[in-house]
């Protein structure tokens, strides 16, 4: 080979082995400067291109087959504590629709079925909610939501054709409980002072019902616990079976205390309805509070007889036979003279001994 010949072979040499101690480039992610760094070849003290593992991940090398594996830890963990989650989401698909998505920033997981069915775990805001899927109607369905801070717990069920829907609350902050219909019908248990408020039909009607120290009932005992209806700012106490009436009569001193479901026997002694006047001879005054007065009517219509007094001696008008029995004499009799002409006598009338006598000194 000439001379020339050997130089075109050792600058051909030179030049490869130029590019070749170049080396090569290594590119994450973008292509800029900060993300490409070189590995030099040739130089006497080798560079190493290590394989590194972040957060949640393992890595080692399988010398035999020179391969480097990567692997998730068991315990996965994004972001350092106290700090802010990282943007981004991890998202699994599953084969049939559903979905399971983990949001580093806001620390929320959600899982999506294909029918739409939703559960969200919010680490944010300490909240749990599950929504169902909606209605052929594209109403919303039925959901369950529990919020961790405040302690509270909201069951919605499906929105109704006219938007509406029934709910129950849990509180646990206020230690309440409350169902609230879809019409507006609603009813809430309240633990801190143990009562329960009803509302009608679009929130009307407001009761709240609770318990006290009722006041004294028929038989004069307090302190007896009552159910208490408060409608705004009436109080309303409810009786018991063994709450009642009292009733007395013209004997002071005598009281009847009935309790509720208890009957009362008003009695006149007559017990053959036959033998009972039918005319109105009694008449009933109110006085406006409290009592009720039986009076006589001055004029009494219907009855058969009057007997006055008792036994053998007893005085009696009887009506039927128009007769007057066991009467010694009468007395106070205004006809006690006789007509002029005694032809204008009167068959039906008796003549008093006055009369009589007049017409035997005649």
């Amino acid at each position: 080979a000439t001379q020339g010949q050997i130089q075109d072979v050792e600058n051909a040499v030179d030049e490869k082995l130029k590019k070749t101690n170049e080396g090569f480039d290594i590119l994450v992610g973008e292509d800029t400067a900060d993300n490409r760094a070189n590995v030099a070849l040739g130089k006497n003290n080798k560079e190493t291109v290590e394989f590194a593992a972040g957060n949640s991940l393992d890595v080692t090398l399988d010398k035999d087959n020179k391969k480097v594996i990567y692997s998730l830890k068991d315990d996965i963990k994004v972001g350092k504590a106290g700090q802010d989650g990282k943007n981004g989401k991890i998202a699994v698909n599953g084969k049939d629709g559903e979905t399971v998505t983990i949001d580093g920033k806001d620390g929320k997981i959600e899982s999506k079925a294909k029918d739409g069915t939703t559960v969200t775990v919010n680490g944010k805001d300490g909240t749990i909610g599950a929504q169902g899927p909606k209605g052929a109607d594209g109403k919303d369905g039925a959901s369950v939501t529990i919020n961790g801070k405040d302690g509270t717990t909201i069951i919605n069920g499906s929105t109704d054709e006219n938007g509406k829907k029934n709910t129950i609350t849990l509180n646990g902050k206020d230690g309440t409980m409350g169902v609230d219909g879809k019409d507006g019908n609603g009813v809430t248990l309240n633990g801190q002072d143990g009562s329960i408020g009803i509302k009608g039909k679009d929130g009307t009607n407001k009761v709240q019902i609770t318990t006290k120290d009722g006041k004294v009932g028929v038989d004069g005992k307090d302190g007896d616990t009552r159910l208490v209806v408060k409608e705004g700012t009436k109080t309303h106490e409810l009786a018991t079976m063994n709450d009642g009436m009292q009733f007395d009569g013209d004997n002071s001193g005598t009281v009847n205390k009935l309790k509720l479901n208890q009957k009362l026997t008003v009695t006149g002694g007559i017990t053959d309805n036959a033998k009972l006047s039918q005319d109105n001879n009694i008449g009933v005054i109110a006085d406006g509070t409290s009592t009720l007065t039986l009076r006589l009517a001055k004029a009494i219509k219907g009855l058969d007889s009057i007997t006055f007094g008792a036994g053998d001696t007893a005085m009696k008008i009887d009506g039927a036979t128009k007769t007057i029995s066991n009467v010694s004499k009468i007395t106070g009799l205004t006809n006690t003279t006789l007509p002029t002409d005694l032809k204008d006598l009167k068959a039906d009338q008796a003549a008093s001994q006055g009369q009589l006598r007049a017409l035997a000194e005649k």
